[in-house]
């Protein structure tokens, strides 16, 4: 049995993967041997696709899968790096719902921003965001608290507000309740 293409199904032939066999050489665990690098890929991919998933010409000319960059990625001398990118579906470590890591993201992630090729995204976009705002939001108060409680009324009245983002209610209450007593001090000293 011959493997197949990752998108189309196709079955993969020496002919039609030039453009992944065009990625080599590269420092990797795949090296040339009596078949060539195309022998090796489909030995590989026959016997381990989850290893090496492989794409036809025709899926990466039209962009149904991008064509890796191994000399961009960050990989050990015995990993494999990604050859090609395909949408890819995980689960959400947070809410549960499944979202996808596109081939684009994935583009950036491996050959841009250099993760590590095992990296993998846990949570779905919205609760990412959610994480960034609590750990933004947790960043600025403790830079607003670090010199002890404020005194002034905007101060307070933002560790309020950062309070209640943070769904505790009685702490932004007490920073409420502080900042009307220092206005009223202003009010009474003019």
């Amino acid at each position: 049995m011959k493997p197949g293409c990752i998108s189309c199904q196709s079955k993969i032939k020496l002919k039609n993967i030039t453009q992944i066999e065009s990625l080599f050489p590269f420092d990797g665990a795949v090296r040339i041997d009596n078949y060539g690098y195309s022998g090796t890929l489909i030995w590989i991919a026959r016997n381990h696709p989850e290893l090496y998933p492989l794409a036809c010409d025709d899926c990466i000319t039209n962009r149904l899968v991008l064509l890796g960059n191994p000399s961009k990625q960050k990989y050990g001398m015995d990993d494999i790096p990604h050859l090609i990118h395909f949408d890819k579906n995980f689960t959400c470590r947070k809410c549960g719902e499944e979202f996808q890591f596109s081939k684009e993201e994935q583009q950036y992630w491996y050959e841009v921003l250099n993760f590590y090729i095992y990296s993998q995204p846990v949570h779905c976009k919205p609760c990412n965001k959610e994480i960034k705002t609590a750990i933004k939001l947790n960043t600025e108060l403790s830079e607003s608290l670090k010199e002890g409680k404020p005194t002034s009324e905007s101060e307070l009245l933002r560790i309020a507000e950062i309070y209640e983002l943070m769904g505790k209610t009685a702490k932004m209450k007490s920073y409420l309740k502080a900042a009307r007593k220092v206005r009223k001090q202003n009010e009474a000293g003019q």
